[in-house]
């Protein structure tokens, strides 16, 4: 019998990207689940297989999710939206009383990794070179800080809410409640290393995408590269703050070529299509482990080249308002 697995965030490329990267698809009843009935991920599997859920931040968010994945079945999940793995994860003993199985990084990294400020401060005290950080809070820019600098949501995601300040003066112009991280602006290079921790906790693959091109957040155009400081650079971090599975850290190179900590995305990337044709399917790897065994080695990846497009699907209007009267009942429950 088929395993069935949800996948949810339906609307984001991660949960596109690792459906697509499926060598064997046929091996699985693929559910998506999202928020929003428009979310471009719940119209790659069949009408049965598509939940609305609510917001992760919702009350209902666990208890809906549970309820149906007791109803279709669900053997496991794979969450792509960095708000629902934190939600979960704190609620993992009731999926695991209901043989619902998880493969997730710990909660308090999860919650490490959601703000920026947070987990700079870890990796700097277990001794990681990550460059001056600090929150705005009104303070003056010391000596060690030279303009411009990159002013950030510590909280956000996706590439939003990140500014580049060039004065005092402009820098005066954001809020001052701690929300924003200040770093140094870094001038070089910078990459999305793919990591895989395997289930006794070991690294077993790192993979540096190089981003050459970014649309709204997004690599659309980028390469494999076979940079060793980065990869040990990356690595020294999965180990500073426990991690699993399959998970994306971001760093950026200073004027010396040195790879200084941006974020770490605890869950798939929404370029792993890149790793995954270069060699190293990781969403393979992780359903392997969510089904009990453990894989202790992956291929070595190949230096390629990648650009990313639109695709498009055409279907009747009838079929896009089916799950309307879902969303409707999502958010009078809200």
């Amino acid at each position: 019998m088929k395993q069935k697995i949800l996948i949810t965030g339906a609307g984001g490329p991660a949960a596109v990207t690792f459906y697509r990267s499926l060598s064997n698809p046929e091996a699985y009843d693929v559910f998506m689940g999202d928020m929003d009935y428009c979310a471009a991920g719940l119209y790659l599997v069949p009408e049965t297989r598509r939940v609305i859920l609510p917001r992760a931040d919702s009350p209902d968010f666990i208890s809906t999710l549970l309820a149906f994945c007791q109803q279709a079945g669900i053997a496991a999940i794979i969450p792509t939206v960095d708000t629902e793995l934190v939600a979960i994860s704190n609620e993992l003993q009731r999926f695991e009383e209901r043989n619902i199985q998880l493969y997730l990084s710990p909660a308090q990294s999860l919650a490490i990794c959601h703000d920026k400020y947070q987990l700079l401060s870890t990796c700097a005290d277990k001794g990681i070179e990550t460059g001056p950080f600090a929150l705005w809070q009104g303070q003056d820019v010391t000596i060690d800080w030279s303009f411009p600098l990159i002013l950030k949501d510590r909280t956000g995601s996706g590439g939003r809410d990140i500014h580049l300040v060039h004065s005092m003066e402009q820098l005066k112009a954001y809020k001052t409640d701690g929300s924003y991280l200040m770093q140094t602006w870094l001038p070089g290079a910078e990459y999305s290393v793919d990591v895989y921790i395997n289930k006794v906790g070991k690294a077993i693959s790192a993979v540096p995408r190089q981003r050459l091109k970014i649309d709204s957040g997004i690599a659309v155009t980028a390469k494999t590269v076979r940079n060793q400081a980065v990869i040990d650079y990356a690595l020294s971090v999965t180990h500073a703050v426990p991690l699993a599975g399959a998970v994306n850290v971001q760093v950026k190179l200073d004027a010396f070529g040195q790879p200084k900590l941006m974020e770490i995305n605890a869950r798939f990337p929404g370029t792993m299509s890149l790793t995954v044709a270069a060699g190293v399917n990781m969403p393979d790897a992780y359903l392997t482990e969510l089904f009990g065994a453990t894989v202790n080695t992956l291929p070595d990846f190949q230096e390629i080249v990648q650009v990313r497009y639109w695709d498009e699907r055409t279907f009747s209007i009838a079929e896009l308002d089916e799950l309307k009267p879902s969303l409707k009942q999502s958010k009078h429950e809200r």
